[in-house]
């Protein structure tokens, strides 16, 4: 995983949303508003995202096919609670640790193929759908 510079961002009206363009043609409507990071794996690209809402900040991740269709998504936050993107570290071509609430560590990983797991009610990890197959894993590291 390397880091590139091949997309940017337009807020689209309502201020939620943007669609996200690459090599300057429109491509796909991401939730947040603000292009935190974007980098290219050998399956693809993950583009975070964030809403840019300081004391409620939550962070969009996107796994998109090299066609820049979304393979998966999960967004990190948590209700009234801040959250700064930082210390990104590229660990592999599929994995990612990074630092949003505080000192907490985290793990993005990107799957061979994609797994179901069961969602966890009570986490700062969602995702749309449930019981669905997904790609991506996030894991809090201790």
């Amino acid at each position: 995983m390397q880091a590139i510079d091949k997309f940017r961002i337009e807020p689209l009206e309502g201020g939620e949303r943007s669609r996200l363009v690459f090599d300057g043609r429109a491509s796909i409507e991401v939730d947040g508003i603000v292009l935190e990071r974007q980098f290219q794996c050998s399956r693809g690209y993950l583009v975070i995202t964030s809403d840019d809402v300081p004391h409620e900040e939550m962070l969009h991740f996107y796994f998109l096919s090299e066609e820049s269709e979304i393979l998966d998504e999960l967004s990190l936050g948590q209700i009234y609670q801040s959250g700064i993107l930082r210390n990104v570290v590229v660990q592999a071509d599929d994995r990612l640790e990074f630092s949003f609430f505080g000192a907490e560590h985290w793990l993005l990983t990107i799957l061979d193929r994609p797994v179901t797991r069961p969602p966890s009610l009570f986490s700062s990890v969602r995702r749309k759908g449930w019981f669905q197959s997904h790609y991506l894993t996030l894991d809090k590291r201790e």
